[in-house]
């Protein structure tokens, strides 16, 4: 039987890899918009994609530090969470 001190640290590693896992798909989607420019798109559809992908990349990123963050703190300070307190 897991402590609850292992349960939450497995909550947050899992937190970190799902968030790490997001970024890393929308790292890959952002290459490959940069890679098909000029894309053939009307300037501002193609404008409007940059946008878009680079503004879920930024999403991800901060989710992902996030994640780091909370689970750095709860290995190295022993801080919990707020939503996974008691």
């Amino acid at each position: 039987m897991e402590s609850e001190h292992e349960r939450i640290g497995k909550v947050l590693r899992d937190d970190f890899d799902a968030a790490l896992k997001q970024q890393n798909i929308a790292s890959e989607a952002f290459v490959e918009i940069i890679r098909d420019v000029p894309s053939g798109l009307p300037h501002p559809d193609g404008v409007q994609r940059l946008k878009n992908v680079s503004d879920a990349l930024a999403a991800a990123h901060d989710e992902m530090i996030e994640a780091m963050t909370k689970l750095r703190d709860f290995e190295n300070r022993g801080i919990i969470p707020g939503d996974l307190k008691g």
